[in-house]
């Protein structure tokens, strides 16, 4: 069940927030997203995704305490 929906109609890819919130794990997450045409590297991935792997690759490197003080303080702020 999706609780956020990314309804805009002005973001060309908005349906990445759908693949990311929906996938079970990093690499299902990767290949879901939409990879922009004759970009190379980095760029070829939208903000959603660049987004979404900064703060997985930063809590990955947390202990668990601390990941959950992190979304805490995420959520409250």
């Amino acid at each position: 069940m999706i609780k956020y929906i990314n309804d805009s109609i002005s973001e060309k890819y908005a349906f990445d927030m759908q693949a990311i919130l929906l996938g079970h794990n990093f690499e299902e997450i990767k290949q879901n997203v939409h990879q922009i045409y004759r970009r190379q590297k980095d760029n070829r991935y939208t903000n959603f995704y660049k987004n979404f792997r900064y703060f997985y690759n930063t809590c990955k490197e947390l202990s668990v305490i601390n990941c959950i003080n992190f979304a805490n303080h995420f959520i409250k702020n």
